[in-house]
């Protein structure tokens, strides 16, 4: 509220004039125009009237917009975090007291353990998930009507940060569908609902990254780190045809005959992939073979440990000296393409964030509710005013309808001749200034014409 007392948001073509670098004849003009021109002057708007649009103004910049929706943000997630850490509980203790009138004091006689159900904090995180749902329908259908729905599609999809947000609702969607399933099914649905809730919350507290757009020195690193991980999907294939590689003939040559279950993809996991990060689990397995080791069945063979052991030797040397540096290489070099854009991309990602928070709507979610649902009813008003309009044939007869059809004609009109009567007046001035500037010249030129028939003589 104190804000739009320190705001300026007046302007006009004098103060232009002379915050721009032109010349004097262009302010000449513009003081010509002002002189001569009779165009409507505004009349001063009271101070209460000036106070209320500088704070119209004021909320609806798209600076401000974006720091309420973060606050709310952060919030939110603060909010998720607290509901997921102290208060998702299946089942909670009900104790059952008795009161003694003698010793008037409390005696606890049993404890139950009873089902929980939805409680305050997640109706509020509904809501504020119902709204964000609301706002990207928002984004999806704004803008021109007359655009076709794959147009919009591609349009709302080319915005990255939309697949978090439908990520986000979907999951949350999920997790609170199963939630209430859990109510009169068993325990694991409600650790499937758990487990829904916090994919979601990982998504949301992703989505924080978008704040780090309005930073110059953040913002680019959004683009590194995107660059960055094409990169690494591409090291990932590669690498796991190293792993399948060696980690399956390793497994084959230390127990022939294993079993198809998990833990045998487990095992050729341990084997093949975490070497690439120092975690040689192989050596378990050399360890465990001895003298007394024969006949067992988690015994590994000899003759396998000699060929997984030549293999290991090999395979850490193309793994972790070869491919990782590799991955390395490749991060430098997309670092260093990006660096050299840094400030252009800023500029396209400040421009995005800019245009994105011109439409939102002042309040951030969950109060942007009372908005929509404003929004809402007066367009639903609207439409019944101006069907009982066109139905009602009663309120308005055939002569009162024609009346106002001749009325709408007649403003059409004195309208457009209004506009033609300003444009020649515009046209007019323009030429009379014209002229006036030609006399002038018209008169230096003949004063130095005279001055060199004199100096001639």
């Amino acid at each position: 509220f104190l804000a739009p007392f320190f705001a300026n948001n007046t302007s006009n073509r004098t103060n232009v004039a002379k915050s721009t670098s032109i010349n004097q004849e262009n302010k000449a003009m513009l003081e010509y125009y002002d002189e001569n021109i009779n165009d409507v002057k505004p009349k001063k708007s009271s101070y209460l009237k000036t106070y209320l649009q500088n704070v119209y103004n004021f909320l609806h910049s798209p600076s401000i917009v974006f720091i309420y929706d973060s606050i709310a943000y952060i919030v939110f997630l603060c909010l998720f975090s607290y509901f997921i850490l102290c208060e998702f509980r299946y089942t909670e203790t009900v104790v059952i007291y008795e009161y003694d009138k003698n010793e008037t004091s409390l005696t606890e006689l049993d404890k139950t353990e009873v089902k929980t159900y939805p409680g305050v904090y997640e109706y509020v995180l509904l809501i504020w998930i119902l709204s964000l749902t609301i706002e990207e329908l928002r984004q999806f259908f704004q803008g021109e009507n007359h655009i076709r729905f794959k147009l919009k599609l591609l349009r709302y999809f080319r915005d990255k940060w939309n697949y978090l947000d439908i990520l986000g609702c979907l999951f949350f969607a999920i997790g609170f569908i199963l939630r209430v399933v859990s109510i009169w099914t068993t325990e694991k649905v409600f650790m499937f609902a758990k487990i829904s809730f916090c994919i979601d919350l990982t998504i949301w507290y992703l989505r924080l990254l978008h704040v780090s757009l309005v930073f110059k020195s953040l913002g680019p690193k959004l683009v590194m780190i995107q660059k960055m991980i094409r990169d690494l999907i591409f090291f990932m294939c590669l690498i796991a045809i190293f792993v399948c590689a060696f980690g399956i003939t390793t497994e084959a040559a230390l127990y022939p005959s294993s079993n198809f279950d998990l833990n045998l993809f487990r095992r050729i996991l341990t084997k093949g992939y975490w070497p690439v990060y120092g975690t040689i689990k192989i050596l378990e397995d050399f360890d465990r073979f001895s003298a007394n080791c024969t006949g067992r069945l988690d015994c590994p063979e000899p003759h396998g440990l000699v060929y997984s052991y030549i293999v290991l030797m090999i395979y850490m040397v193309v793994a972790n000296v070869l491919l990782v540096n590799l991955l390395i290489a490749m991060f430098s070099s997309t670092f260093q393409r990006v660096h050299e854009n840094t400030d252009l991309i800023w500029k396209f990602q400040r421009y995005a964030l800019v245009y994105e928070y011109v439409e939102a709507p002042v309040f951030p979610a969950p109060f942007c509710m009372v908005i929509y649902l404003f929004k809402a009813f007066r367009t639903i008003f609207k439409r019944m005013c101006r069907k009982k309009f066109y139905e009602e044939e009663s309120y308005f007869g055939n002569n009162s309808l024609n009346l106002i059809q001749t009325i709408e004609k007649k403003s059409s009109i004195e309208y457009l001749e209004l506009k033609q009567e300003q444009m020649r007046r515009t046209i007019d001035a323009i030429l009379k200034w014209n002229s006036e500037k030609l006399e002038l010249l018209e008169q230096k030129l003949n004063t130095l014409l005279e001055n060199k028939v004199t100096l001639k003589k």
